[in-house]
């Protein structure tokens, strides 16, 4: 937002300038300048600078804490309010539009305690500031106004419904598909099994992404205590070191038992990590083990808004319907049964897919295809 409205100031403003004297004269017009290209010498910048400031102050330190205060006590009646009340900072925009405000009130503090700075060059950046800070300025109550739009629209039960689905569906569902498609290419370039001609296993080496067990010849282990998570894995470093290990192991006197285990599990990981060990083969060389070391990074665990699952989400909505039951509410509980069978249909038509002939698929009800050695979404669904 500093980078767009500091080029407005400085670039767009001039050009566009230019271009309006030079239209204003082909059509034999004067571009009236005096007020606005030249200020007055005896202008009080810290006035000029204060105005917007304490405007913003305003916006920043009693409308978004108030109103977001509001919200919180409003949803903590309700069973899931953890829930709801992460959809809402992700669907109210609350985020950037406060981030925003809050950038301006420090660009703006900078300028009003640099004022008798900025009194010797008033006269140069007079125009940028003013269409810089101007522009956005406006762009934060236009953000302000959406916040508080989307709040005022949230607070309805439908709203909050259609919010959880979009949620469900545009969001934590996105993420795990895309998690779990992430797994399984890397579970299917790291695996190599022997081959099986006429009823006969050949006695190959064989890799595999499952850990290897205790007692082999060779290890490549990394310590993870501060609870990050593996991030990423480069498959053209495993790639030459599976290739690396395969046409030495194919030499090796009992080449039908050795197997190179890769297990690389995306998510958190805690204490000794093993990313890599042999059974019954020749141990990785030195550069083989840099290489796996190098291809596979944990960093530091991102702060998700919604660190929640597709299951995890209806397990609440479903605790939500029970507590409803219970209470003796049931109307509500019914309507609340009804939302969360529409949401689970939704999550299935989500991942609905159309083959080549035509025949419909659904994706998430594969065990196999997009799912690393677990249960499917669609069964985490069902339970």
């Amino acid at each position: 937002m500093l980078l767009a409205c500091a080029t407005a100031g400085f670039l767009v403003w001039p050009a566009l300038l230019k271009l309006l004297a030079w239209t204003f004269h082909q059509i034999g017009w004067s571009l009236p300048s005096s007020a606005w290209s030249v200020p007055k010498a005896d202008v009080d910048v810290g006035a000029f600078i204060g105005t917007p400031w304490s405007v913003q102050a305003t916006l920043v330190a009693l409308v978004y804490p108030l109103v977001f205060s509001f919200v919180a006590v409003f949803l903590q009646r309700r069973a899931r309010a953890d829930v709801m009340l992460r959809i809402y900072i992700l669907d109210s925009n609350i985020l950037p539009a406060g981030a925003s405000s809050l950038a301006l009130l420090g660009v703006l503090t900078i300028g009003y305690f640099s004022t008798p700075s900025l009194k010797s060059v008033w006269l140069t950046l007079y125009q940028p500031l003013l269409v810089g800070v101007g522009t956005w300025f406006l762009l934060n109550i236009i953000l302000t106004g959406y916040f508080l739009v989307r709040t005022l629209k949230y607070l309805q039960s439908e709203e909050q419904r259609l919010s959880v689905r979009n949620a469900a569906v545009g969001v934590i569902y996105h993420h795990e598909v895309r998690q779990s498609l992430r797994q399984d290419l890397v579970y299917r370039h790291l695996t190599y099994s022997p081959v099986e001609t006429n009823n006969a296993r050949r006695s190959y080496p064989s890799v595999s992404p499952l850990g290897a067990r205790s007692g082999g010849v060779s290890y490549v282990r990394r310590d993870v205590r501060d609870g990050s998570i593996l991030a990423e894995v480069y498959l053209p470093f495993l790639s030459i070191v599976k290739w690396s290990w395969l046409r030495r192991a194919r030499a090796h006197v009992d080449r039908s038992k050795a197997s190179l285990s890769i297990p690389a599990h995306f998510g958190r990981t805690e204490g000794v990590q093993q990313l890599a060990g042999v059974e019954a083969g020749p141990p990785l060389l030195w550069w083989e083990r840099r290489l796996i070391r190098m291809a596979v990074l944990h960093r530091d665990r991102p702060s998700n808004l919604i660190d929640i699952t597709t299951s995890g989400l209806i397990k609440e909505l479903t605790a939500a319907c029970m507590t409803t039951a219970d209470e003796g509410q049931f109307d509500e509980a019914v309507i609340a049964v009804r939302d969360l069978w529409e949401l689970v249909t939704d999550l299935v038509n989500s991942g609905s897919l159309s083959g080549t002939r035509g025949a419909g698929n659904t994706a998430l009800l594969a065990a196999q295809e997009y799912v690393f050695f677990g249960r499917s979404l669609h069964t985490g669904w069902a339970s």
